[in-house]
């Protein structure tokens, strides 16, 4: 059973995604304090982080870095309340950047095939920083440090 860290600081959405994924059958780990983050990675050992950028007291794009600096395979998932998404250097090194929605169809589509592709198509890391990745279809293509963009021609 995959195991899924999912770090918000809204209780209601982290309940959400808990009982959510929980049905999907994974195992849940759900964290609302923050700055135990990479301590709940060295406990928990999670194949995925689900992070949402704006923590309140903590921007997740710098725990997003804190996570790659210390495990650059670990796959994580961006969350934004915000239409217009960020995407900047930072926020690349993320495996998917969504948008929170109550219909969580496309998160639990990239969760699967993040974790799928870590224990099915990998291929092992060569550089620091360098993901592993795969081309799950035309529409989409890899990008180098383990993001995913959609395909633009």
């Amino acid at each position: 059973m995959s195991k899924v860290l999912i770090v918000d600081d809204d209780p209601n959405i982290l309940f959400l995604y808990e009982e959510e994924l929980k049905d999907e059958g994974y195992d849940v780990v759900t964290l609302s304090n923050c700055s135990k983050i990479i301590d709940m990675i060295v406990s928990q050992e999670p194949d995925l982080v689900v992070l949402d950028i704006n923590l309140g007291e903590a921007d997740g794009l710098d725990l997003l870095q804190d996570i790659k600096n210390c495990y650059e395979d670990m796959h994580v998932i961006l969350c934004t309340a915000y239409l217009a998404l960020h995407i900047d250097l930072e926020s690349i090194a993320a495996d998917y950047c969504l948008v929170k929605s109550p219909d969580l169809t496309e998160l639990k589509s990239k969760i699967k095939r993040a974790i799928h592709s870590s224990k099915c198509f990998s291929k092992p890391s060569t550089t620091k920083g360098t993901g592993s990745g795969v081309y799950f279809s035309e529409e989409e293509r890899f990008i180098d440090h383990g993001a995913y963009l959609p395909h633009m021609g």
